[in-house]
Parts: structure tokens; sequence; C-alpha cells
């Protein structure tokens, strides 16, 4: 029996870590390594205590696999669910006759708002459920609605499962109306509808689509009657973001460190709300904590594949990087640049991106003996931060010599596992940096150009991200451009639609305060005094070539 789970448990890995396509920028990584074995597995053993809710009962006589189960859920609750797989099956193997075990088995493989299902995954959940079905024998009319309503999901066509995500949704809801005070299956209902209106991405479906609107009754059903219900506030925070209403859900945000201290995923949920509604520094400070918390839980836990089992740490890394490059936070900007370049793939995202942080913020003698990567993505960021460095000497030239070595990168580099929207993104880079290295120069007129080409790239290319690619707002380099040529009212412009895009961002605050007191004809010395108050970072990246 126990190699039969272990087999089980490295088959399902495999399956989804091999064919699961992300459905936004989120790139699943499962593990690969050898599990523990039932009798030591810290999901029995030590599970990790406030990880948020649950609310899912096992129905299980077994002591044990309650644990393993309700552990499960909360994971799978806070979209870890390579973790939550591990648990449910480990709850499998204690009460092989725990149907809703099995259910979670499925759950854990199914599609969420980040991600897709490959057929693969949807075979084996198929599996789960249909053997979950074969022993509800004294199961409670809900816990079977629960295995019934998740078989609704998939349906078999042309001889392949596939996931049908609207007949989830009518399902999960026919069963929230039937318990309307049970929290979980009203969430769960959510969830399905979030799922149902996506069509893909996240931030893709229309604020008015009509399963958003049944989304947001349920959770806010839920919310009114327990207001620290974690499942909710996950899906809320989610939920008012794509409605472009951050700010509703702000209150449930500030709450999420207290209660769920020890989830990495749902300290990182605050820094959505705190981001899109200005509060940079306390989105790097939300991403920080569960930066740790993520480092604790694999310490603790010791899941196969070391920090690979929670795909969302490189997500909280980016996201903590560029709210702090943002605020201004350079100790803590450095923080996520060197945990980046510890436990990033050096292929991935994440560690090219860290070198936005050495190129803003570290000493440029620093900057420049760093070890160059082999990578061709972060190749090319490491030269951009070079060049960086260089502009903060006002070294024109040097900078764009490193323009030019991305530029060639771009044209002769690896890319064929990168994401060609990332790779774009190149292009930005060399354009900034020659906009850079023309304001070194004072010549403003080869700025505006650079940057303008650098701000309507960007624009077109980077998309929906969360976070961006690029991190911060290239057009507020050409508004200061334009106001140091002389251009007030275009300069205006364009902070104004960056200030849009990114509320409160502390050096657009500053550029606007240099506009209107240009266009008022008042002096502007104050100005930098002013943006000390707000800008957390050093004085240097306030010069007019580091904007």
């Amino acid at each position: 029996m126990k190699w039969m789970f272990l087999e089980r448990l490295l088959t399902v890995w495999l399956v989804i870590g091999v064919c699961t396509a992300a459905k936004a920028q989120h790139v699943m990584q499962m593990p690969t390594g050898t599990p523990a074995s039932p009798s030591n597995d810290p999901h029995l053993t030590t599970p990790i205590a406030n990880l948020g809710d649950g609310g899912i009962d096992a129905e299980s006589a077994l002591p044990a696999a309650r644990i393993a189960f309700d552990n499960g859920v909360k994971l799978d609750n806070s979209f870890s669910q390579e973790e939550a797989l591990r648990a449910f099956m480990l709850a499998e193997h204690l009460d092989p006759h725990c149907a809703m075990c099995y259910w979670g088995e499925a759950s854990s493989l199914a599609p969420t708002i980040n991600y897709t299902v490959p057929r693969q995954a949807a075979v084996r959940a198929v599996e789960a459920l249909s053997h979950a079905e074969s022993i509800t024998d004294g199961l409670s009319p809900k816990a079977k609605g629960i295995i019934a309503g998740e078989r609704q999901r998939y349906l078999l066509r042309d001889g392949n499962w596939v996931v049908d995500d609207e007949a989830e949704a009518r399902a999960t809801d026919a069963l929230a109306e039937r318990f309307p005070n049970d929290d979980a299956l009203q969430v769960s209902a959510a969830n399905a509808q979030m799922i149902a209106a996506e069509n893909g991405m996240p931030g893709s479906a229309s604020a008015t689509d009509p399963h958003l609107a049944r989304a947001q009754v349920r959770l806010e059903t839920v919310l009114r009657r327990n207001s620290t219900y974690t499942p909710a506030i996950h899906l809320y925070l989610h939920l008012t973001e794509w409605q472009g209403r951050p700010a509703a859900s702000l209150p449930y945000a500030q709450r999420l460190a207290a209660l769920a201290p020890k989830s990495g995923h749902l300290l990182h949920m605050a820094s959505h709300i705190d981001y899109h509604t200005g509060n940079y520094e306390a989105a790097a400070q939300a991403n920080m904590a569960a930066v740790a918390a993520d480092i604790e839980y694999v310490e603790k836990m010791q899941p196969p594949g070391g920090m690979n089992a929670l795909p969302m740490h490189q997500h909280n890394l980016l996201f903590g990087l560029v709210a702090s490059l943002i605020s201004g936070d350079k100790d803590l900007a450095l923080k996520f640049a060197n945990e980046m370049q510890r436990s990033s793939p050096r292929e991935s995202l994440a560690f090219a991106e860290s070198y936005f942080a050495f190129g803003r913020f570290a000493p440029t003698a620093d900057v420049l003996n760093l070890k160059a990567p082999t990578a061709s993505l972060a190749s090319a960021f490491y030269h951009f931060a070079r060049g960086e460095a260089l502009i903060r000497d006002n070294d024109s030239h040097g900078a764009l010599q490193e323009a030019e070595i991305i530029e060639n990168i771009k044209k002769t580099g690896s890319f064929e596992h990168t994401d060609p929207q990332v790779v774009s993104m190149l292009t930005v880079a060399l354009h900034m940096l020659s906009g850079r290295a023309a304001m070194v120069r004072k010549d403003y007129a080869t700025a505006v150009k650079e940057y303008s080409f650098a701000s309507s790239f960007e624009a077109e290319h980077d998309g929906y991200r969360d976070p961006q690619i690029w991190p911060w707002p290239p057009r507020r380099s050409l508004a200061e451009a334009l106001l140091l040529q002389g251009n007030p009212l275009g300069a205006r412009k364009e902070i104004e639609t960056t200030l849009q895009a990114v509320p409160d961002d502390p050096i657009s605050g500053t550029v606007l305060g240099a506009i209107e007191e240009k266009m008022q004809d008042h002096p502007s010395s104050s100005i930098p005094e002013h943006a000390g108050k707000i800008w957390l970072g050093p004085t240097d990246s306030l010069k007019p070539a580091m904007i």
C-alpha cells in the first residue's frame, strides 16, 4: 500500500509538472523528488498552523486522515495546489474509504483562476472522482453534492476529458443554494463563477460580466456574516482587483497578516490591493513577509522539489521587487534581488529581473563586478543594470555601450523557452538606456524620442501582467524629458497618464510637482526636498537621467 501511494503521488506530480499550461503569467513547476513516506510525512506529523481557514468536512472516522484532509483544504484555498495534492493523497492512504479525500485530490488538480488543466490531470481528476462516487455510502447529502458538483466539471469529448467551466459553475451554484449558510460552499460557487468568467487570463473578464456579479453576491454575503473567513477574503481581493475597485477590499486585505501569518500566498494577496491603491511600500513589505513564510514552509514541510512546490514564490518575489522599486525601499529591493538570485531558476523572469534592483540601488563598483549570467534574458537585464549604474555616474558613453550589447543579445540570444512578451521588453531596455544617456548629455530632443518609443512600446507589449514586466512606468521618464525640453504641457499630459496607471508613484509625483511649479513660473528648488519625504530611495534616483 505504501509504495502504491508513493507511485501514484509521483505519477500525478510528473503529469502536472510536464503538461500544465499557465492561464496567466504563473508557470507551474511541480516537485520531482521522492515524497516522504506516509508514516513521517510532515503533513501528518507536524502540519503548519495559521495557513488560513478550511471549512470542509472530510467525514472520515480517522483523526489522522481528517488532519491531513483539513491541511489539504487550507492549502488548496491558498493556491498551493501541489502541496494540497500531497496532503489529500496522504489522507487517502490513511483512510482508503474516505470519499471526500479523493474529492480533495481532484480539487487540487482542478483549474483555478491562475491555471488551466492539462489533459492528463483531467484524466487523473476524473479517476479520483469516479472512485469517490463509488464509496459514498454513509456520506451526508452535502458531501455527496460536493463530489457530484466537482464531477460536473469534466466532459468527455471525442474520447478526451475536457473541462466545462460553465457546468461546474452551475453545479456549485445549485449546491450553494441548497446550503445557503455554508460559507465554504458559497466561496466554492464564487470561485467557479470567476473561473467561468475568465476566459483564459485574469483581468480579461469585463467588470460587468454576470459571472463576476454572481461571485460578488456570494462573497459579500459570506463576508457580512464572517468577515475573517480567509477563503472569501482571498477571492474577494482578486474580484475587486479585476473589477477595477481594489479599495473596496482594503479593510479585508489589512486583516490577512493576522489571519494567515504562515500562508505565503495569503500574505502576498494583501499586496495586490496595496499596490493598486498606491501603497507600494506596504505591498513590498507584504511580499517580504510572504517570502519568509514560503522559506519557513519549505524548511519545515520538506516538499519534494523544494521551493518549486510553491510556484507562487517567484510571483511573490517579482511583486515585491516591483513594489520596492516604485516605493524606493533600497534595502528591501536588494533583499528581493538577492533571494531571486538564490532561489530562482537561472532562466526565469524572476532571476533576470533581480538585476533591476542592482542597477538602481547597488554601488556602481558592485554592479560592474557582478558575474555575468549565461541565460540570454538574464544577460540582457544584467547589461541594463550595468547601464543604469553607469548613468548614476554620468557615464553616457558606457551606458550606450551596454545598450548596444542588449541589442545584440536581442538579435542573437536564445529565447525559445521565454515568453515573447517578456523578450519584447529588451526593446524597452535599450531605448530606456539610450534615453538616459541623452539626458546625461542634456540632449533632451533625443531623450524625448527614445523615451517616447520606449513608453509606447511598453504600453503596447507589456499587456496584462501582474505585476507588469517593466518594473516602473517609462512614461514618467518621457515627462521629465519633455519638461526639461521646455514643454510642460506635454509633460503634464504624460505624467497624468502615468499616475492613472500607477497611482501615487512617488517619482511621478515629484515630476508632477516640478511641472506645476514650472507652469506657475515658480522655482522648483523645493521639489527634491518634498520628494524626499515620499520617495524612500537615495537622492541619485531623483536626478533627471534616472527618473
